[in-house]
């Protein structure tokens, strides 16, 4: 989604965007959903090796007076002081995850210190550091861009997901988990809470491609099933319309995130006006409170999970939040 937005603002500057990826990438599914109808905004190369004596040979063949954006920037980050080529224009970088993920709060603290580390050496090499923040962050940093996803509805999507939403299921309300899936997003800890309130006509809708990092991640929903948990699977790869439509048709958005940063779910529940239970993440707090009406935050509980869930499908919905796409590109590339 971030490439899409970066070579949508290109195209509107005037200029035509380079992207270079990994050999093979242009057969997956999702560069199909979010580039392949932009194609001939854009060129692409696909390299079998990339790294940064790649990128900087590229950039001397195809964009020798422009910057070169990395999405991957926490990847990259290592990578631009690992490697001797040095890229003639610099280097913008998106970091994604500016504080450590540990579960340890010692070790938590050693991750973000040294990350903060390892961007003020990258400047040394002309390579510029911007950290993905949220969109509820009302003022911004420099070096700080916003989350640019946003809702917009389909009404072909639409109509799909609500026929397969409401079949048989009259009055029914629906909290969601949208992305990728993983062991993160404690979906086996949401399905427990979903146990409490089973009675209460409330289901869920899991919409993503399991990363495969929970690994009972089947035999949970099959057991939440069997004790009476609806549970509608959208798996896979799926289009932003769809997931936009998902949303739009949610009693209310799931993020019970274990680790911190921004979300980008939240964007979007925040930009269609849907409810937002939170729980777990630090960072998802500080969301909640800069929200107000219509977004709560818990502890990993399944009972205070519970109850903020059924809480949410007839509480008041979040005032709703401006795009801001074009502030991210524009961060992002400057005067490129």
């Amino acid at each position: 989604m971030y490439v899409r937005v970066l070579v949508d603002a290109a195209v509107a500057r005037g200029i035509a965007p380079v992207v270079v990826v990994m050999a093979g990438t242009t057969k997956s599914e999702e560069y199909a959903i979010h580039l392949s109808d932009r194609v001939d905004a854009f060129s692409v190369e696909e390299h079998v090796i990339l790294n940064m004596s790649t990128i900087s040979a590229i950039e001397a063949r195809v964009a020798p007076t422009r910057a070169t954006i990395f999405v991957e920037g926490d990847f990259w980050l290592k990578e631009s002081l690992r490697s001797r080529a040095k890229l003639r224009n610099g280097g913008r970088l998106l970091i994604m995850r500016a504080v450590g993920q540990s579960k340890n709060p010692v070790v938590r603290v050693v991750q973000t210190l040294l990350k903060i580390a390892l961007r003020e050496a990258a400047k040394f090499r002309g390579v510029r550091s911007f950290v993905l923040v949220g969109p509820t962050q009302q003022s911004h940093g420099a070096f700080e861009v916003p989350d640019p996803a946003f809702s917009q509805i389909d009404e072909v999507a639409a109509s799909a997901v609500n026929d397969r939403l409401s079949s048989g299921r009259a009055g029914f309300r629906w909290a969601a988990v949208l992305g990728v899936i993983g062991e993160r997003k404690n979906v086996p800890l949401i399905l427990e809470a979903l146990l409490l309130v089973r009675s209460k006509g409330i289901g869920l809708v899991l919409a993503g491609r399991d990363d495969g990092s929970q690994r009972d991640l089947a035999e949970c929903i099959r057991r939440a099933e069997q004790e009476g948990v609806r549970v509608e699977r959208f798996d896979g790869n799926l289009s932003d319309a769809v997931l936009d439509a998902i949303v739009a048709a949610a009693g209310c958005v799931v993020l019970a995130h274990s680790n911190e940063g921004p979300s980008g779910i939240l964007a979007k529940a925040l930009y269609a006006g849907t409810p937002i239970v939170a729980a777990g993440a630090r960072s998802l707090r500080r969301d909640v409170k800069a929200i107000g009406a219509g977004a709560s935050w818990c502890s990993l509980d399944r009972v205070q999970l519970s109850h903020a869930i059924e809480s949410a499908m007839t509480g008041p919905k979040p005032a709703q939040r401006e795009n801001q796409s074009a502030l991210f590109a524009n961060r992002l590339m400057g005067d490129i």
